[in-house]
């Protein structure tokens, strides 16, 4: 007997001093504990001695259930009960105790059901029997049941019922008796029976007691075993498997996270994710290669130079890091996908509970507390938690003591099982590991066929990325040779010699000469002036010694301004000079496109500009030097490539084929851009998957 039984027996008979009473009721005040036992034990004298108490009784405890398969015997007594010794005193009450024999019978229930088909029953005070389908074991299909129920003191004393178990008092937290007849004989249990007693509070500790009646009437509490708690297995594809992080992170990133379709896809997407390529940073070049200016290096095709430029487009290329940010030891998604289907609903993996503790799982460093569970489905819930919490003392691991007590919480709610078939939990081992295999692999493949992908899309880029520049340098060099050619040839003739940029000069009608050594190759005099002043794209002038004749070169800039080019992905301006066999692409100085303006050309400027692959176009006649302020229109790439081809063939072809070309830059770049805020949208749902701590 405890110290508070003492206490309050003490207390209700007058037992006490005065100083004892006062320090009794200053403890009654503020401990609950002793605060329920002594209504309790109140509750208890009251009905032994009032044994009228109204029926309202019956219904005071309805809120929370307590759910016990029955073992298979006969005639059915229990007490749910706890080994924590409660006293009492009754005072011998005659009167009551005829009183209490009268309301027993009134006690029974009596119910008619059919044996063949599954039945629920709830008595008036709400305990619910489960009771399937040929539990009894009868040939008749009609069973007559008598149930009687005792779920506080007053039904407890009226039913003559007691709360000792081998002479020890219990805590009881309710009492039920079930038997069926079958033509007013007793038939026994073929199956078990689920049992639910609603309850106030749920306390882990109670026990399920038979009641075993002897020679003078009296029961005695026996054979008691834990009480489970009864699962209800859900349709386990409308459970939440994810991990807890997940759905919130989309919903946050406004991603479809209601779409279950579409969530199950990129959750199962990072099966194997630290083996998963992420993008790490992408160093672009100019495709329109600025030539080196220095030298006469402009005036052959320098197959070394050309390398060197080529060699450079090795930092174009998208570079992939394998992610180290994740531990590999974490739950794979691939695991949740094997089992998160309709075969696994009969098992404890389609409860409320197992969701809660998977819930918990995703935060570990480990799957292995998972296979447990799914390596027990044959065992109760509560058994492969004292499973987790006791392999810690067999397992190498820096877990923190706060895990474990997280299993042995889980393993003190006795959390039951559902019973599945012999030889059902090899099955769906075998079934599980299959599956496991299987999605690993598929996604293993998937993401080496991504990257295959991503792999020939950059050579794509790369060859595309290198014929330009070849294009570009081969352009360059020409539109510059025949630029100098023009300006020496002019410049000589300003002199008064004839010029041939094939053959070099012509042999002057002076019979004198000045004699000199050199050092280095390359035009010289006249000729350097004239190359130094195309190189630079400046005006310059230039005094013969021996005629004293003055030749000229002038250069004058202009600009174009596009009017709303911010508007646009891409805008490229063209000049198209009359005497030269191609365009010059004119380069972009802030917000401002500049060329300098050869005096000895007429120009057209074309603009060729994307918004996406939409395509706008304006084309400038006459262009002087000055600065313009352009609008473009959109057309069609009908259209775009007829107002191209109105120049003469290899003007037209190199210009159509560098506007092709620009736009496969534009749409590379859209691709790029998207890549880099899918895989930068993939780092943050990673994150939120695999949240261990987070690093390894």
């Amino acid at each position: 007997m405890n110290n508070n039984s003492i206490l309050i027996d003490r207390y209700l008979q007058n037992e006490m001093s005065a100083e004892e009473r006062l320090a009794f009721e200053d403890q009654l005040a503020t401990d609950k504990v002793l605060q329920q036992e002594m209504h309790l034990q109140q509750q208890i004298i009251k009905a032994a001695t009032t044994a009228g108490l109204k029926a309202e009784f019956t219904k005071a405890i309805r809120k929370k259930i307590i759910t016990k398969q029955l073992l298979q015997w006969g005639s059915v007594i229990g007490v749910v009960a706890i080994a924590a010794v409660l006293f009492f005193s009754l005072r011998n009450n005659k009167a009551a105790e005829e009183k209490i024999k009268q309301e027993q019978n009134k006690a029974v229930e009596k119910f008619e059901i059919n044996n063949a088909a599954d039945t629920i029953i709830e008595t008036k005070d709400g305990v619910v029997f489960g009771i399937p389908a040929n539990a009894f074991n009868t040939d008749g299909k009609t069973v007559q049941l008598e149930i009687k129920t005792a779920l506080n003191a007053y039904d407890i004393i009226n039913n003559g019922l007691s709360t000792t178990s081998n002479e020890a008092l219990l805590q009881t937290a309710g009492m039920f008796y079930i038997n069926g007849f079958v033509d007013g004989k007793a038939v026994p249990l073929a199956k078990d029976i689920s049992v639910s007693v609603p309850a106030d509070t749920v306390n882990p500790e109670m026990q399920l007691f038979d009641g075993v009646e002897d020679s003078s009437g009296n029961i005695n509490w026996v054979n008691p075993k834990p009480v489970e708690k009864k699962l209800r297995t859900y349709d386990i594809t409308t459970l939440d498997f994810y991990p807890p992080k997940y759905i919130p992170a989309l919903k946050a990133l406004g991603k479809a996270y209601q779409n279950k379709k579409y969530t199950d896809s990129l959750y199962y997407s990072f099966s194997g994710y630290p083996n998963q390529p992420s993008v790490r940073e992408e160093v672009r070049g100019d495709s329109a290669v600025q030539i080196q200016k220095e030298g006469n290096d402009y005036l052959s095709a320098d197959t070394g130079k050309l390398k060197k430029i080529l060699d450079s487009l090795a930092k174009s290329k998208i570079a992939f890091d394998i992610s180290t940010d994740f531990s590999p030891y974490q739950v794979d998604p691939s695991i949740i996908r094997a089992f998160w289907n309709k075969k696994f609903n009969n098992t404890f993996l389609a409860t409320k509970e197992f969701e809660e503790r998977l819930q918990y799982m995703h935060t570990l460093c480990t799957s292995f507390f998972l296979e447990l569970y799914l390596n027990n489905l044959d065992k109760p819930l509560y058994k492969v938690d004292e499973l987790c919490a006791s392999s810690f003392n067999n397992m190498e691991s820096n877990m923190s003591a706060a895990v474990r007590y997280k299993f042995i919480e889980f393993e003190q709610r006795k959390d039951g099982g559902v019973i599945i078939a012999n030889g059902m939990q090899q099955k769906l081992s075998n079934y599980f590991q299959q599956k496991y295999k299987a999605y690993k692999d598929a996604a293993a493949k998937t993401w080496t066929k991504y990257q295959h992908t991503l792999d020939s899309l950059s050579t794509i880029a790369d060859v595309k990325r290198r014929g330009q520049l070849i294009d570009d340098f081969t352009r360059t060099n020409n539109n510059f040779r025949e630029e100098f050619c023009a300006n020496v040839t002019d410049a000589y003739r300003q002199i008064g010699q004839a010029h041939d940029c094939n053959n070099n000069l012509r042999p002057p009608s002076s019979t004198q000469y000045y004699n000199t050594t050199i050092s280095s190759t390359g035009w010289k005099n006249l000729d350097a002036y004239v190359y130094d002043a195309t190189v630079k794209r400046q005006s310059m002038t230039y005094k013969d010694g021996l005629s004293g004749k003055t030749a000229t070169i002038t250069y004058t800039g202009v600009s174009f301004t596009i009017e709303n080019a911010a508007q646009f992905d891409r805008v490229l301006v063209y000049l198209i000079p009359d005497s030269l066999t191609s365009f010059q692409r004119v380069a972009k100085e802030g917000n401002v496109f500049k060329e300098q303006l050869n005096g000895l050309f007429k120009y057209e400027a074309v603009v060729v500009a994307y918004k996406g692959t939409q395509a706008y176009f304006f084309k400038q006649e006459n262009v002087q030097a000055k600065d313009y302020i352009l609008s473009v229109f959109p057309v069609t790439d009908v259209a775009l490539r007829k107002s191209l081809s109105t120049y003469s063939l290899s003007k037209s072809e190199a210009l159509k084929k560098d506007v092709n070309y620009q736009l496969f830059e534009q749409q590379e770049t859209i691709r790029l851009v998207q890549l880099q805020k899918d895989m930068e949208f993939r780092e943050k749902i990673a994150a939120a998957i695999f949240t261990c701590g987070g690093k390894k």
